[in-house]
C-alpha cells in the first residue's frame, strides 16, 4: 500500500476557485494516475520473476516503430542510464513487440549500487504521429511503503513517447529526482 502520495506536476492547474469542479476532477484523477505508476513501480522492482518478451498477435502494420537493424534499445537504454546513475546494473529487459516486429514497448529493471531498484518502462507512440501532436508533459511522484520510498517520473513527449521511471529503495539511496526526470527526457530512450 501507498501512502503519503506527494506529487509535483509540471503541469499546473487552479485549485483556487472551489466552485470550478473540472479542476478537482483533474486533481482527483492525476492523484489516482501517481498513485496507479507508483504501485506499478512497486510490483514490478519486487517481482522476483525475470521480465519476458510479449508479441501482440493483432495489430496493423506500423503501428509499433521497427528498430533498425544493428540498434539494440536495449543497450542504447542501458548506456543513457548508466550516464545520469553509473553503478547501475541491468537486472533483466522485456520488449513488447507487435506481429510484423516492430517495437512496442520496453521494461528494463537494474539495481544500483547503493540497492535502491529502477524499473524503466518506454511505450513508442501508436501508428501516424506526423498528423497529431501530443502535449508533452512531466510529472513526479512519491510516496512510502515502511522503510522505502517509492519514486516515479513520467514525461510524455510531443511525439507520443512515454516514459516512466521508477526507483524503490532507502530514502537516502534514491537518486535525485532532477536527475531521474533528465534521464526520462534524453532521446536515446526512444528507439
Amino acid at each position: 500500500m501507498v501512502v503519503g502520495l506527494v506529487a509535483y506536476p509540471v503541469i499546473r492547474w487552479s485549485l483556487s476557485d472551489p466552485s470550478s469542479h473540472s479542476d478537482s476532477r483533474i486533481a482527483s484523477a492525476n492523484e489516482s494516475s501517481h498513485a496507479a505508476t507508483l504501485a506499478m513501480i512497486e510490483t514490478q522492482a519486487r517481482q522476483t520473476e525475470p521480465l519476458v518478451d510479449i508479441i501482440r498477435p493483432a495489430s496493423t502494420a506500423g503501428a509499433c516503430p521497427v528498430v533498425q537493424p544493428g540498434h539494440s534499445a536495449q543497450l542504447e537504454i542501458a548506456a543513457a542510464a548508466r550516464r545520469v546513475l553509473p553503478t547501475l546494473t541491468v537486472r533483466d529487459v522485456a520488449r513488447t513487440l507487435d506481429q510484423y516486429l516492430g517495437m512496442c514497448a520496453i521494461e528494463l529493471r537494474g539495481q544500483d549500487a547503493a540497492g535502491s531498484v529502477l524499473v524503466f518502462d518506454i511505450v513508442a507512440p501508436e501508428g501516424d504521429n506526423s498528423v497529431r501532436q501530443r502535449t508533452p508533459f512531466s510529472s513526479v511522484a512519491s510516496g512510502r511503503d515502511g522503510t522505502d520510498v517509492i519514486t516515479s517520473v513520467t514525461v510524455v513527449t510531443n511525439a507520443g513517447w512515454t516514459v516512466v521511471i521508477g526507483c524503490v529503495g532507502a530514502a537516502s539511496d534514491q537518486p535525485d529526482s532532477q536527475a531521474l526526470v533528465h534521464l526520462a527526457q534524453d532521446p536515446a530512450l526512444h528507439w
